[in-house]
């Protein structure tokens, strides 16, 4: 849970925020900086009721979100794209940053406030008003897309979704189900804290220790099946606190 004194902190700082800049300034500056406090006071209150939806003590960083969408750079032609569990944004802003005229986006969040907060803040990003037509918003988890129907067929599945504090019967149903969404040839990113387990086996309990190692023999298992099927990749990023390491997974080439 978040401390009270971070969420207090965070309020002051966003009051504060508003205040000096109401007195005048580039209004562009000023709504970004006030929308990207106001995304980060509600990422803390989420995570104080939602830790098991959010699954994360701090937002990604921008260096993450750069890797976790490389794969954008080499599909071709019009690209579907997924992404799950935005919370407030970090990975979006980019994709929206990388769309062309012919992409499409869906954005599929569980926890209401922060896809409430998202949406409030993408009012003021260019990128999203330019490409708001093509952007499709789902409140939910992801297990209600259908696998198979030609409008649910993405080429990139960027995922943000703590995988680490899943269920493994859970992780299994989410990797089966992102493998039977991509296009083929399609590429699912997801990205875990760097060191996560070796910290965890020591300071968890016995249960929790049984639970991760059997989500890590999924994560393990659908990692054969995209060598088996395509290809696979990671790589660390120590800019992100704490560093995290994105994977990339391509099924069916």
């Amino acid at each position: 849970m978040a401390p009270p004194e971070m969420t207090a902190r965070i309020e002051s700082k966003l009051a504060r925020k508003r205040e000096l800049f109401s007195l005048g300034g580039a209004g562009q500056v000023r709504e970004a900086i006030s929308s990207k406090a106001a995304g980060y006071l509600a990422f803390y209150k989420e995570l104080s009721k939602s830790f098991h939806q959010i699954g994360s003590v701090f937002p990604s960083s921008k260096s993450l979100a750069s890797v976790m969408i490389r794969p954008l750079e080499i599909i071709q032609g019009p690209r579907r794209i997924l992404e799950v569990g935005p919370g407030t944004g970090p990975f979006t802003v980019e994709i929206l940053r990388s769309m062309r005229s012919e992409d499409q986006l869906t954005i599929c969040e569980i926890n209401s406030a922060l896809l409430k907060q998202l949406r409030s803040s993408l009012e003021s990003n260019q990128d999203f008003l330019e490409h708001r037509s093509r952007v499709t918003f789902i409140e939910g988890p992801v297990q209600q897309l259908r696998a198979g129907a030609a409008e649910t067929q993405f080429d990139i599945i960027v995922c943000g979704l703590p995988f680490s504090i899943f269920k493994p019967e859970v992780a299994e149903e989410i990797m089966k189900l992102f493998h039977d969404l991509l296009a083929p040839s399609g590429h699912l990113t997801f990205f875990e804290y760097w060191g996560f387990r070796d910290i965890f086996t020591f300071i968890n309990t016995p249960a929790n220790r049984r639970r991760m190692r059997a989500v890590d023999r999924v994560i393990q298992k659908w990692q054969g099946v995209a060598a088996s099927e395509g290809a696979v990749s990671s790589k660390v990023c120590l800019t992100n606190f704490p560093p995290a390491k994105s994977l990339d997974f391509c099924f069916r080439p």
